[in-house]
């Protein structure tokens, strides 16, 4: 059905309900790649008392609903906190990047999305004067102040989330998403990989993108556990997976390529190694490698497509969970498909026209539902030019074709090829 109907009618509802299902049930284990002294971690019990903590802590701040709040963290658990007490305040978050961002573009980001204060792990001083706090989760876990009560039920169709696409030659562009945008995302997502409480979901793409964030909310929506790593080794990403018990992850092509060099790592770890499956996406895949990579694993990659805009996956490859490596899904491997429409997405290939492509014919993919950003921030001509014919316009040239009952879908590459070194 079109209309959306979430897991969850808020997400307040969502702490509850699994603090009162399984509330001493680890939420989310921190693992510190440089340092495990600084691993951390915490039960839905903990989670929720820190999120009211730092919920408060806003409210002393003179943060409502309404408001925008900055953060500028590497991989760490006050990211979560710090979202989770806004959103369910209906207050919108604006990640930063650490690493790449310098002071000009922090000075731009808090700027366009109105953000009143910015956190992180060290004192920042901008320009505009905007205040800077220094917040550690040991900050919240001593804070004496009693959890405030929340201010009522926050709407999902609240805005949310504030995210920068990557500007190569103009300034990035601020795309709004509310939380309906990440939560039928996030639903869509749980269901295409098969969440439940039993996962371990080991996040090691960064916290100030959309992947880590939607597979950080999808794996809270089914009461599993977020295993947090400061950020992605090379040389430590088998010993984390065995070690942490992780049973899925998400990566992007490059890991799959750095990791086809680490395979006597992986045969070191691999009686301990849980991993079932895991998620491919953000860029270009090769399939050969892909296919290189599932054969000296024997864990499957699901391939996944989509943006910031789209709150993260459009199209998914379908899975057999119980027989993972049948011969379709090899088959499916060596096509390249991107999958088919996830629940809650409407995916077509659109000519210039605005007319739907046939069978094989080219033209760009366009995406329609409830996971669709709200807007450019104050970029009313980009929005508008960005919606046209009524479909999200992914700048992403392909083709589907008919797989049994469903429309596979195929990317050719960019409309405007840009090339972002990195």
């Amino acid at each position: 059905s079109d209309v959306f109907v979430p897991p969850f009618y808020s997400l307040k509802e969502c702490l509850e309900h699994w603090v009162n299902e399984s509330g001493g049930k680890s939420a989310i284990e921190y693992i510190d790649v440089e340092n495990p002294k600084k691993n951390w971690n915490c039960n839905f019990n903990q989670l929720n008392n820190l999120i009211g903590k730092a919920r408060n802590y806003l409210v002393l701040e003179g943060i409502k609903a309404g408001d925008a709040i900055a953060f500028a963290y590497e991989n760490s658990p006050e990211v979560i906190l710090l979202s989770w007490a806004a959103w369910t305040m209906g207050v919108k978050t604006v990640p930063l990047d650490t690493k790449r961002d310098d002071s000009e573009m922090m000075e731009y980001k808090t700027n366009l999305a109105g953000a009143k204060i910015l956190f992180s792990s060290k004192n920042i001083r901008l320009k505009s004067g905007i205040k800077s706090v220094v917040l550690s989760v040991k900050d919240l876990e001593d804070s004496q102040t009693e959890k405030t009560n929340y201010l009522n039920n926050v709407e999902i169709s609240s805005d949310a989330l504030v995210l920068f696409t990557s500007g190569t030659t103009a300034k990035p562009k601020g795309v709004l998403l509310t939380q309906e945008n990440l939560i039928a995302n996030a639903d869509g997502i749980a269901d295409w990989l098969g969440i439940t409480q039993e996962d371990k979901f080991l996040i090691t793409l960064p916290l100030h993108h959309i992947n880590s964030t939607t597979m950080c909310l999808a794996t809270f929506l089914r009461g599993g556990t977020v295993v947090l790593t400061s950020r992605y080794s090379n040389s430590g990403f088998w010993k984390t997976a065995a070690q942490s018990g992780a049973t899925l992850t998400s990566v992007v092509p490059t890991i799959i390529h750095d990791q086809l060099s680490q395979i006597s790592e992986f045969n070191r770890f691999k009686q301990e190694i849980k991993l079932s499956r895991i998620q491919l996406g953000s860029a270009p895949v090769v399939a050969s490698e892909a296919e290189d990579f599932v054969k000296l694993t024997q864990i499957p990659l699901t391939q996944g497509y989509g943006q910031t805009e789209t709150a993260l996956r459009s199209t998914g490859v379908k899975w057999d969970q119980n027989q993972p490596l049948r011969q379709e899904y090899w088959n499916n491997l060596r096509s390249n498909t991107i999958g088919s429409e996830m629940k809650w997405t409407k995916v077509t290939v659109l000519k210039p026209d605005g007319t739907e492509s046939k069978q094989e014919e080219e033209g760009e993919i366009c995406v329609k539902g409830p996971v669709i950003m709200k807007e450019y921030i104050k970029n009313p001509d980009e929005t508008k030019k960005v919606f046209a014919f009524g479909w999200f316009h992914s700048g992403d040239l392909g083709y589907w074709k008919m797989n049994g009952p469903e429309k596979q879908f195929f990317i050719k590459g960019r409309l405007k090829e840009i090339i972002i070194k990195a």
